[in-house]
């Protein structure tokens, strides 16, 4: 047993329930409760899995059904964000089992609107201090940003708006954050998932960033569909991309323009080198079908040792990106920057593809270092 002054901190620093073992418990409790109705679950393959060791007949009535809203979810964990800040909880608890006082088994419907007036009031609060201000994604949801906390919001919303998690990955300043990392320059980190919550109409849900410098954001939503050949099981339902440091990158192309500075590549996109050790990619004026290839970066090292083990066999670093991540619009024309690695680099080779049919445009220059 664990010693009584840790037992407090198991469910802020472990899983309770890591397996599952007790959603077999929160699905026999909500058999029990509507003993002659269809019960339809938020999916979790380890929910899917639990229901094929109940009887026939109680099988039959669980479905599991991403394209509809949820009755309940069932959660192997307290009623938190997956990013662990509890700034926003999970909708409130139908049952929850406990040990030594800590949560392992929740389970929560999937609107607020049955909260007590004191939860939805202090809901209310956190979607006036956020509207406050503008956001910096506008799709799906409305993604707000104020100072480290990150918040979605939709407006006019149904529940079966939250049932796909909200995940956020982030590109930290330093390849070294997180600590422990393993350096990967110019490589988003993920940061979490979020589960969202229904009040007054709208869905909200929050998160709080890590603490170290951070240069971009990727967000949107994503659910866990364990009949669909997605890779883990995962379905993006929706991803937008924001940099926190565009300011910069605009005030390098004006100064870039001012000077009239020569690309390295002239094509499609101008390619430039800024400051920091980037390269920044630009077409004006931009059209949709512009950004709709993939953008290929082959970085050669002078010394072969520095790439990572899985790469010297090509003899170059595979950095291809895809501009919904490391671009962003402004007006008419469309930026993107990607990190270049820390080591000493021969030459680069850059371009556009299509995957199946080949390369729209590409060049090749050496390193000015």
């Amino acid at each position: 047993a664990a010693p009584v002054f840790l037992r407090p901190l198991l469910r802020t620093q472990y899983q309770m329930d890591f397996l599952g073992a007790s959603h077999r418990e929160g699905l026999e409790h909500l058999l029990k409760q509507y003993p002659y109705s269809p019960i339809q679950v938020q999916p979790h393959w380890h929910l899917v899995w639990t229901r094929e060791i109940l009887p026939e007949t109680d099988r039959q009535r669980i479905s599991f059904d991403s394209n509809r809203d949820p009755d309940f979810y069932i959660l192997n964990r307290p009623m938190y964000p997956f990013t662990g800040t509890g700034q926003v909880p999970f909708p409130p608890a139908v049952s929850t089992r406990k040990v030594w006082n800590n949560t392992t088994l929740t389970v929560a419907t999937p609107d607020l609107s049955l909260v007590d007036e004191a939860t939805a009031q202090r809901f209310r609060e956190i979607y006036r201090l956020t509207v406050a201000g503008s956001p910096i994604i506008r799709s799906t949801f409305d993604v707000y940003l104020d100072g480290k906390t990150l918040t979605w919001v939709k407006e006019g919303c149904h529940s079966g708006d939250l049932s796909a998690a909200f995940f956020l990955m982030v590109l930290p300043a330093d390849a070294n954050d997180p600590p422990g990392s393993l350096g990967q320059d110019g490589s988003f980190v993920w940061a979490g998932d979020s589960r969202g919550v229904k009040f007054d109409g709208k869905c909200l849900a929050s998160a709080t960033l890590p603490d170290y410098d951070i240069v971009a954001i990727v967000t949107g939503q994503h659910r866990f569909e364990h009949d669909r050949p997605a890779i883990g099981g995962y379905v993006t339902i929706w991803e937008e991309s924001y940099r926190l440091d565009s300011s910069f990158i605009l005030d390098a192309l004006r100064e870039t323009r001012r000077h009239a500075y020569d690309p390295a590549i002239r094509s499609i996109f101008e390619v430039y080198y800024i400051q920091e050790n980037r390269l920044m990619y630009v077409r004006d004026p931009c059209g949709r079908n512009d950004v709709d290839a993939l953008f290929f970066l082959h970085v050669v090292p002078i010394d072969e040792g520095n790439l990572p083990d899985h790469h010297r066999r090509y003899g170059f670093d595979n950095l291809d990106f895809g501009f919904e991540r490391y671009g962003f619009r402004s007006g008419e024309v469309c930026i993107a920057v990607r990190e270049l690695p820390e080591y000493p680099i021969s030459s680069i080779r850059t371009g556009q593809y299509i995957p199946g049919e080949g390369r729209l445009w590409e060049g090749e220059f050496p390193s000015t270092e």
